[in-house]
């Protein structure tokens, strides 16, 4: 099914050609950002902009290279009424939840958990990695789920693109159809990897909310080419069933971009990672969170 929106997946040097998706190109309503360059970078939030439709956070770190020492543990985190993509590119991260899993997550890989009523996550630098230093690069999206949603976690240990001329794309969430993109738990992603001078035009649901974060160079985006620099967040009109990313030839860099699509949800409340229907159902998590009723971790490795 894939090959008939981006054709097959190609090693780099498969010149594929691979028609474009086709219908009305969506336009950039707002630019927000940029983002200044740290670790962790947060997309979103952003100024003027909480959330946009089931999109509550996404964020990077790295790429980087973590010294010796330097790679800290931040502890378990509980997470009720949401889903969180982490895409890892490069390190090694050490993974536990309430749901039973331990593993080593070791680039390139996916990860995707959807809390359910809630689940306590701890996702931290490989103790090696926090041992002896080296490249550490991630991103991640937290978004609301449909209701209900139970909980289950998913691991993918490979990331391969699929071509669109010189352009690659890769389908990080989602379930893709002849003619079009469906969500996976309420959203769908793509990465986009668009060497200078080329152009990618991908599917979109007509009518989500969506939203472009560059993650470096400048995009140029929507049938008016509209300038998106890197850490920038461009706000995607509701119409339209497509997207047209482009880049500048003078900059001479790759544009990596996340696409971000999800159906509006049903009015909803949230606190940080804990997300319910109304303010009443929200603080009942918010206790069962505070109680330890999310379960417990396994043991470390």
């Amino acid at each position: 099914m894939l090959r008939r929106l981006f054709g097959r997946r190609v090693p780099d040097d498969d010149a594929v050609q691979v028609p474009p998706a086709v219908g009305v190109a969506r336009s950039v309503a707002a630019v927000l950002g940029p983002t200044p360059r740290a670790t962790p970078r947060r997309f979103l939030p952003a100024e003027g902009l909480d959330a946009h439709g089931p999109v509550l956070a996404i964020t990077a770190s790295g790429p980087i290279t973590v010294r010796p020492g330097d790679a800290r543990a931040d502890g378990a985190r509980a997470l009720a009424g949401v889903a969180q993509l982490t895409v890892l590119h490069a390190g090694v991260l050490e993974l536990r939840d309430s749901l039973g899993s331990r593993e080593l997550l070791t680039a390139p890989a996916r990860h995707l958990l959807a809390a359910g009523a809630g689940t306590n996550v701890e996702l931290q630098p490989a103790k090696e990695l926090q041992r002896d230093g080296g490249p550490l690069h991630l991103e991640q999206i937290t978004w609301r789920t449909p209701e209900p949603a139970p909980a289950r976690v998913s691991t993918d240990h490979a990331l391969g693109p699929f071509g669109q001329g010189r352009a690659r794309i890769h389908l990080l969430a989602g379930v893709a159809w002849e003619h079009r993109l469906d969500a996976e738990l309420g959203l769908t992603v793509l990465r986009l990897v668009i060497p200078p001078g080329s152009t990618a035009t991908v599917p979109l649901a007509d009518g989500d909310p969506a939203v472009l974060v560059v993650t470096a160079s400048t995009a140029l985006v929507g049938p008016d080419l509209r300038r998106v620099p890197d850490g920038s967040v461009a706000v995607l009109g509701d119409e339209g069933s497509s997207l047209q990313v482009a880049t500048l030839i003078e900059e001479g860099a790759d544009v990596s971009a996340l696409v971000v699509c999800g159906p509006r949800p049903e009015p909803f409340v949230w606190d940080g990672t804990l997300a319910a229907a109304d303010d009443q159902a929200l603080a009942a998590v918010q206790h069962a969170a505070a109680s330890g009723d999310f379960g417990a971790l396994p043991e470390p490795r």
